[in-house]
């Protein structure tokens, strides 16, 4: 993507419950799409802050490490698809600058439109990107069609990543 300034920093909210892909058991296109993500934010001097959910919750806060990000995107634990705010909801309000938030999931999150109320209403939210990994998605583009600066993208193979990369980051990373 190129080498841009005034790139917000990035949240990527990884679902590593039960239903997504172990990335421990071979390639995780989810896995996969969140580091090539982190790259292109840390690419453009930007920081990466990695929030794990499902089962065990992992919180990676903002960081340049590109190493510890990587290996943060991969912690996968199996459980169930449980989604904790509080500690979540405290790291962006800590933040010092703009983020946007990246949902990587199959989406089926009980919490999802509350979530994403609650994380527009802080003040640094650039933009939400829900990447879903099942169903055609089409749910939800009509369910968050009224939101600005909400994108929802379908993730289904490493084919799509070029499309993700290409199509909705750029908005973001000026």
């Amino acid at each position: 993507i190129g080498n841009y300034e005034n790139t917000p920093n990035s949240v990527l909210v990884v679902d590593n419950s039960g239903s997504m892909p172990n990335p421990e058991k071979g390639i995780s296109v989810p896995v996969l799409a969140a580091t090539v993500i982190s790259n292109a934010y840390l690419d453009n001097n930007a920081k990466v802050s990695v929030y794990n959910f499902g089962g065990h919750d992992f919180l990676l806060p903002f960081s340049n490490d590109k190493e510890g990000v990587h290996a943060a995107v991969r912690q996968y634990s199996g459980g169930g698809t449980q989604f904790t705010s509080q500690i979540f909801y405290s790291l962006l309000e800590g933040s010092d600058t703009e983020f946007d938030v990246s949902v990587i999931s199959d989406m089926e999150i009980s919490n999802l439109e509350g979530f994403i109320q609650t994380v527009l209403r802080i003040p640094k939210t650039h933009r939400i990107h829900l990447i879903h990994t099942k169903g055609n998605g089409a749910w939800l583009k009509e369910q968050f069609a009224s939101y600005q600066n909400v994108a929802v993208i379908s993730l289904y193979r490493a084919e799509d990543i070029p499309n993700l990369v290409m199509g909705e980051l750029p908005k973001s990373i000026f």
